[in-house]
């Protein structure tokens, strides 16, 4: 998951500096009290599963899910065969989905645009479906504006005919 620039794994070591150095950058780096240098329970990339767990279980998505897309076990008899459904389990994810935004607008989690967007697209999907009724409705109409346009040629054209032979009749 993790690559150099050079496109070797990364080692543990190498991953935990490398968060913590940018942790420092963007001012969000915790350290440790005590003086403790353990990492166990400290800032390390470690803390971005705590924030996944954390926070997925705070929305309302179901709570096992976010075990489950961490390796957890979830059911001990392992009879829980859901997660193996990556639709309904995508649709959880959406439901969570504003709780991982923690960069949002001034709406907390998102929330109240994010169900004013689900009301729009509807809206819009709505439209599409009535300008999809509506434009097979005109291809009907100018078909049958098509096959009048030929039968009035094909008129004009026995009249003409007539003109020139007076002994053919309509």
């Amino acid at each position: 998951m993790f690559v150099s620039k050079q496109s070797t794994p990364l080692n543990g070591d190498t991953l935990y500096n490398h968060f913590a150095y940018r942790s420092r950058q963007l001012e969000i780096y915790i350290p440790k009290m005590n003086g403790d240098t353990s990492n166990r329970y400290g800032w390390s990339p470690h803390i971005i599963r705590r924030f996944f767990k954390t926070w997925g279980w705070r929305s309302p998505a179901e709570n096992w899910v976010f075990d489950a897309m961490m390796g957890h076990p979830v059911d001990a008899n392992d009879y829980m065969m859901l997660f193996n459904d990556d639709t309904w389990m995508l649709d959880e994810l959406e439901k969570a989905e504003p709780w991982f935004n923690i960069i949002s607008s001034g709406v907390p989690f998102d929330m109240e645009s994010r169900t004013e967007t689900k009301a729009v697209q509807r809206e819009q999907e709505s439209r599409i479906d009535k300008l999809e009724r509506e434009l097979g409705e005109e291809r009907s109409r100018s078909q049958l504006i098509i096959e009048i346009a030929k039968k009035l040629n094909l008129l004009n054209e026995l009249e003409r005919d007539k003109d020139e032979d007076p002994g053919l009749s309509l």
